[in-house]
């Protein structure tokens, strides 16, 4: 899924931060070249981070760098500070405190200015210094690698140098890596780098231990994709668990830390190793590994009759007497008992450990027995599972994306081998694919179900007949919930049955103490499901209709209702189905696209009764409608009417034919068909004030949408009114206020929600009828986003908020605004209520906002993410999608840009408040922005 990570405090700070970084990375791989080219240059010696960031010793004089980053010209400023170390550097040498000559030479990735080579050229320029620059080499004779005009110019021109070492074995990038990490450890005076230094007799060694050090890891990916909150590469702990499922990419993680970091690292899979011999095969490993050239060392460890835990001990005072710490990889440490790995780890504390292990029962007690806690492999994201998909050709868009994640469990071995089936069988189809796997009709079989199938099948009979009837469930249930899904298992059993299933990671236990199952094991166990009674798994699945049935007054949860609608399907509930898709909260929340198939096979089968068929079928015009999609709507108004000639129709019925019909006439731009509708409609619901008012918002909308603004206009304007008496309401309970405190001022009434919600349609309908004529609108959409958020209204929310932004951006001309609103509205929400299908819009309008802000490397990142989902768009949203692109670029050109000064009369709204139009509040009254100031020292400033 698609992570929100909040904005900094201060993108100043941060900016400054990542510069930084970059100035140091930049230096470190400079003195990773100087390494690499010393042999070469008859270097003696090369010293990192002591008087200046590299010093190099040759055998008649030292060389002195300083290694400057910049993003403008080079100025005289700028070194002067490094000048006046160079002269006192200058008078140690002269002294005789040190030995030979000095040279000294400013290395940057900036091209001087005008005045600093006016300078370079000018006689009174020491003659023992030099600039090197892009371009531009050193006079002096040194073999110095060149001036890179930044981190990827840097990072090539090393790789490039990398491939002239003979060590085949290696990859240039990899040994790159472990060059600067090997700088890195020397800048903090680390062991074996006390000193700082790097000695010429030691350079070959130095390459030779670093590739020593990796032949045992396996390879790693051509591509690394981290996966979601991957743990640290680098971490002080004596002591660390890795656990994943098997697909879940920990030998990836595990050779993707063997390549960057620059400690003595090692690897080994225990996997055909007994758990007897397993000390003795890590002393024998460990020592040709790390003392194969430090011949009494080595003797002192394989002295004969020496084996297991004494052989082991004497291996890791022989690393320390070595100067030697090495951290160990174990991989596949679920097939020791946890009391051998804690021998081995505590007879070597020289020796750090990484171990990696699939889930297993004997977690628990290796995390007692080392007194460390679990780290986990999350998986891949929705971005990253999307580019993997694209990559392989197929097409997907954010709702398939969710899908293959709850298939996969996010896993990424799985998640590649579901790419590749549905590049080779569904005509890269990702939908098509996730719709076979769904209804387990795929033909080919997929990694996952051949790798956990393995799994599955080390439990017994009844175990796997109980994790088939738990995978009904695809929401977290607590253990008591849990047990009523295992018909006819006693409570004692099943519990014990449960824990079995969560110490081979089967059942995930989550941190509120609740089980649900992982969903990669989803499939296996649904094919196990198809074995079993067909009573009982309905009854199982009765069980957790009864679970998940909405209490009155209960916490709404998300999650748990939607599940709860498809195990509505599931059990053929229809006419409950019906009724409750027929409510405006199903789109709301975003279940249409889950519910639409199944709402369409109601309302075209024949044992459905015609009044579960119509409702069926009126849902889905009311949808059609909200999206636009008028043709749909048209032919199926021709159905409902049909419809109600074969059943004993009422007033709501009725009513919302003929409302529907009116909103078909308003898109047409039909307004005597609008009024016409209105009056029979208006006849029918007379002496319904709940229902007559739903028909005046939808006779306002459908002559708003037929272009007669002012009427539409007025009618809307009443109806605000008249549902602000409603809720026992004044418009000063809702200006600057937030949610909860409009919500203790509500009058509870039979309709509440649908109260509020058709409240904030009408404030919608008001700010875009505004737009229209012209006028300034953002206060009533601000008020209607409350009320949808207080009716349970998310789409609507995030709809509203796309508009309020637009308006900041277009009107008021405040890009930094428009961000925090997004940023602290709109994402969270739609992440929240996982709104997939306003993933590309709402994140492309984010990254336009990011650019119009000035950062747009984050603007290009965010855009370029949306780009695998691109080829799955419809055709209008793929071309909104490239324009959005296109604008980022012209703002990072500086073609498009933001006027410098607000329009007059007027002032940049607060994310929480909007100020009115009305110039009427006084100087000295309190803002209504609502942060205690005066007027006039708040938003009464920008105001002439």
């Amino acid at each position: 899924m698609t992570v929100n990570i909040p904005t900094v405090l201060d993108s100043r700070q941060l900016k400054r931060i990542e510069s930084e970084h970059g100035g140091f990375l930049y230096q470190h791989l400079y003195a990773a070249a100087c390494l690499m080219t010393a042999q070469a240059s008859g270097a003696v010696a090369l010293l990192v981070e002591r008087d200046e960031d590299i010093e190099i010793l040759f055998a008649d004089h030292q060389l002195y760098i300083q290694v400057k980053t910049r993003s403008a010209p080079l100025m005289p400023n700028d070194i002067e500070a490094t000048l006046t170390r160079f002269a006192s550097l200058r008078a140690e040498h002269a002294s005789g405190r040190r030995n030979n000559p000095p040279k000294f030479c400013v290395v940057t990735n900036a091209v001087p200015g005008p005045k600093l080579k006016s300078l370079l050229a000018g006689v009174n320029w020491p003659a023992d210094v030099d600039i090197v620059w892009p371009g531009n080499t050193t006079r002096f004779a040194h073999n110095l690698p060149p001036a890179w005009t930044d981190l990827v110019e840097a990072f090539h021109w090393c790789t490039d140098q990398a491939t002239t070492i003979p060590f085949t074995l290696l990859s240039p990038e990899t040994l790159v890596l472990k060059l600067a990490g090997k700088i890195l450890i020397a800048c903090t005076a680390s062991s074996p780098h006390e000193l700082h230094q790097f000695y010429s007799n030691d350079f070959q060694k130095l390459f030779e231990q670093v590739v020593v050090q990796l032949q045992g890891f396996p390879s790693p990916p051509t591509v690394y994709r981290p996966t979601d909150a991957d743990p640290s590469f680098e971490n002080d702990k004596r002591a660390r668990l890795i656990m994943g499922l098997s697909g879940a990419g920990k030998t990836a993680w595990a050779s993707q830390f063997g390549a960057q970091t620059g400690k003595a690292v090692a690897y080994f899979d225990i996997t055909d190793t007994p758990g007897g011999a397993l000390a003795s095969a890590l002393t024998q490993e460990l020592a040709a590994r790390f003392l194969g050239k430090v011949e009494e060392g080595l003797r002192s460890v394989l002295l004969p009759g020496r084996t297991g835990i004494d052989a082991l001990r004497a291996l890791d005072i022989a690393l320390e007497n070595n100067n030697l710490q090495v951290t160990l990889v174990l991989d596949n440490v679920h097939k020791v008992p946890p009391s051998g790995i804690q021998s081995i780890v505590q007879a070597t504390p020289n020796v750090r450990y990484i171990m990696l292990a699939q889930p297993w029962p004997g977690q628990v007690e290796l995390e007692a027995l080392l007194n460390i806690q679990t780290e986990r492999l999350r998986g891949w994201s929705l971005d990253t599972i999307a580019q993997v998909f694209a990559e392989a050709g197929c097409l997907i868009d954010p709702a398939t994306t969710a899908r293959v994640l709850r298939i996969t469990g996010g896993l990424p071995l799985f998640i590649q081998n579901s790419a590749e089936i549905a590049k080779r069988s569904y005509q890269r189809q990702a939908d098509l694919f996730c719709n076979d796997i769904d209804a387990q009709t795929n033909i080919a079989e997929t990694a996952q179900e051949k790798i956990l199938g393995r799994v599955f099948d080390t439990v017994g009979k009844g175990t796997k007949d109980a994790a088939a009837l738990f995978g009904v469930a695809s929401v977290p249930l607590v253990s008591d919930e849990a047990c009523r899904l295992l018909v006819g298992i006693e409570r004692p059993r099943a519990l014990h049955m449960l824990r079995e299933l969560t110490g081979l990671g089967i059942i995930q236990l989550l941190r509120n103490r609740k089980l649900i199952m992982h969903d990669a094991f989803r499939p296996v166990a649904s094919a196990h499901r198809m074995t079993l009674d067909s009573a009982t798994v309905r009854q199982a699945r009765l069980e957790l209709k009864a679970i998940l049935t909405p209490t009155q007054g209960g916490a709404f949860d998300v999650i748990r209702f939607g599940a709860f609608l498809g195990l509505l399907y599931d059990l053929g509930d229809v006419e409950e189905l019906v009724d409750i898709a027929s409510y405006e909260h199903i789109f709301e929340l975003g279940y249409d696209v889950q519910v639409t198939k199944m709402l369409e096979e109601i309302a075209s089968s024949s044992t459905t009764s015609p009044r579960d068929r119509f409702w069926a079928l009126d849902t889905l015009t009311f949808w059609d409608l909200q999206i636009g999609n008028l043709q749909s709507v048209e032919a199926r108004l021709v159905r409902l009417g049909a419809l109600l000639q074969l059943f004993d129709a009422g007033t709501r019925e009725q009513t919302n034919v003929l409302m529907k019909q009116m909103a078909l006439s308003g898109e047409k731009g039909h307004v005597a068909e609008i009024r016409q509708r209105f009056a029979q409609a208006s006849a029918i619901i007379q002496h319904e004030p709940s229902f007559l008012r739903a028909l005046r918002y939808n006779f306002a909308r459908a002559l708003y949408k037929a272009r007669v603004y002012e009427e539409a206009d007025a009618e809307g304007f009443r109806l605000i009114l008249e549902y602000y008496d409603v809720l026992g309401l004044t418009p000063e309970d809702v200006i600057a206020k937030n949610v909860p405190e409009i919500k203790s001022k509500l009058v509870e009434t039979r309709t509440l929600q649908d109260d509020l919600k058709r409240l904030a349609d009408t404030l919608d309908l008001h700010a875009k009828i505004k737009t229209a004529l012209g006028q300034r609108s953002v206060l009533s959409r601000i008020h209607s986003m409350k009320f949808y958020d207080l009716a349970g209204a998310p789409t609507s929310v995030v709809r509203v908020g796309q508009d309020v932004v637009d308006e900041l951006l277009e009107v008021w001309t405040d890009p930094l605004q428009a961000k925090d609103f997004i940023e602290r509205t709109l994402l969270p929400t739609m992440q929240h209520f996982q709104l997939l299908g306003y993933t590309v819009r709402v994140r492309s309008q984010y990254a336009v906002i990011l650019a119009y802000c000035g950062d747009i490397d984050r603007a290009r990142k965010e855009i370029g993410q949306l780009e695998p989902y691109k080829q799955a768009l419809p055709a209008l949203e793929r071309r909104e999608l490239e324009n959005q692109r296109q604008l980022i670029e012209k703002i990072a050109r500086g073609e498009v840009q933001f006027r410098a000064e607000l329009p007059l009369a007027t002032s940049a709204p607060s994310s929480a408040t909007q100020m009115p139009s009305s110039s009427k509040i006084g100087r000295n009254d309190p803002c209504p922005c609502g942060s205690g100031k005066k007027y006039k020292r708040c938003h009464g400033m920008n105001r002439t």
